[in-house]
């Protein structure tokens, strides 16, 4: 009996502890903390599963973000130690490179890349890394790399010739992504999947870079799951979630090459053509060793491969779409390539077609139409209080 009361007591003391613990917490954040004062939900202000909510729905958070501005005002609360601010005035104080900025790790986390530079959460780390590759898509970079684009670009007109012939639907976010993926996995890693090869341009990278988005919402709302994806064998990932095979099979030859480019001493030198990324971070003088390891040559090419294919990608079909749906502006810049006199022989050049200001203006225009990432990038300022019109937000606060 005197067992059985000990461990009832036991269990007793544990329920009113955390009973005692969940009131304090929730009277914390509601009315005595330095965020109490901001308006917006009240279940958004005591716990981060009110954002999950809606965005395992779809990811439908910014559009509820979106009413809760209508509804509140220019700054709302939407978690527990998060504000939002709808300012286009503010935006630059926020993303500027005035003072330290931080970003935030459960955004970062999300992606498990936190080796790369767009994965890396303190200041001072994140501008080590970045500066490393900062001019590597400069114009003069880019213009080194113009045979291989253009040989590229000529393989996907051939097929695009094909599909004319044939009068089959093109599916032109594929095309694009396949082209865009082709392009940068040559840029950073010196390999060419051959995705414009594909006879249906490769369906199942659309799918696969679809799911990384999707799975975002998920790693978020289960602290620490994106520790445990990289110690499942790759053979049963793809078992348990077949839309990452491809994925799966990006991080395995990321991490081949990265450890090749570390451990042979052929392999790290430079190719004579073009630097890949690998290549690149590797013989960055700026970098110590401690920032050439195998694992932060793997996320950081990863990162590029992900990102440069879906952004261009998007871009390209979002101005496909505009100027094929308007055929005064497809006419007119039709007609400027019927009055271009470019090189006598083979193919126009980069600097040429920059000359040509009707196709400038339809890039910069579909530029601003189309859109990198439709989610909250939130900074941290971690050693200040930033000032907003009445309000002062504390240091650590994602904003």
């Amino acid at each position: 009996m005197a067992a059985v009361s000990k461990e009832i007591l036991y269990l007793f003391s544990v329920l009113s502890f955390l009973i005692i613990y969940i009131v304090w917490i929730t009277l914390y954040r509601l009315y005595f903390g330095p965020l109490a004062k901001i308006p917006g939900p009240k279940l958004a202000a005591l716990t981060g599963y009110y954002e999950a909510y809606y965005n395992v729905k779809g990811g439908r958070f910014l559009f509820k973000i979106q009413d809760l501005h209508q509804k509140h005002g220019p700054i709302i609360r939407i978690g527990p130690n998060e504000l939002h601010i709808n300012d286009p005035d503010f935006y630059d104080q926020i993303y500027s490179n005035n003072g330290r900025w931080d970003k935030d790790p459960q955004y970062v986390n999300q992606f498990d890349n936190t080796d790369s530079a767009f994965g890396t959460v303190p200041h001072e780390l994140h501008r080590l890394r970045r500066r490393a590759f900062q001019g590597f898509f400069s114009k003069q970079k880019i213009a080194s790399l113009e045979p291989l684009i253009q040989s590229i670009i000529e393989k996907l007109c051939a097929r695009l010739e094909e599909y004319r012939l044939s009068r089959k639907v093109l599916p032109i976010r594929h095309v694009y992504q396949c082209l865009t993926c082709d392009v940068i996995m040559e840029y950073a890693l010196a390999i060419n999947d051959g995705n414009i090869d594909h006879p249906d341009f490769n369906p199942a990278l659309h799918e696969t870079i679809k799911k990384v988005g999707e799975m975002g919402h998920y790693m978020k709302l289960i602290p620490g799951v994106q520790k445990v994806l990289p110690l499942i064998p790759p053979w049963l990932l793809v078992r348990l979630i077949p839309a990452m095979s491809s994925m799966v099979d990006l991080q395995e030859r990321c991490k081949a090459l990265a450890k090749s480019i570390t451990t042979d001493s052929e392999l790290s030198h430079k190719p004579k053509d073009y630097s890949t990324v690998c290549h690149e971070i590797y013989h960055a003088d700026e970098l110590p060793d401690s920032q050439k390891t195998v694992r932060r040559l793997q996320h950081e090419v990863e990162t590029f491969v992900i990102a440069g294919t879906e952004t261009s990608a998007h871009a390209l079909a979002c101005i496909t779409f505009h100027v094929l749906n308007n055929p005064p502006v497809l006419q007119r810049l039709q007609q400027e390539f019927r009055d271009f006199h470019g090189s006598s022989s083979g193919p126009a050049r980069l600097r040429e077609l920059e000359q040509l200001p009707y196709l400038t203006s339809v890039l910069l225009e579909g530029l601003r139409l189309s859109y990198g990432l439709a989610m909250r990038l939130p900074r941290v300022a971690p050693d200040r209080i930033i000032r907003y019109r009445d309000f002062d937000i504390p240091p650590g606060v994602r904003t």
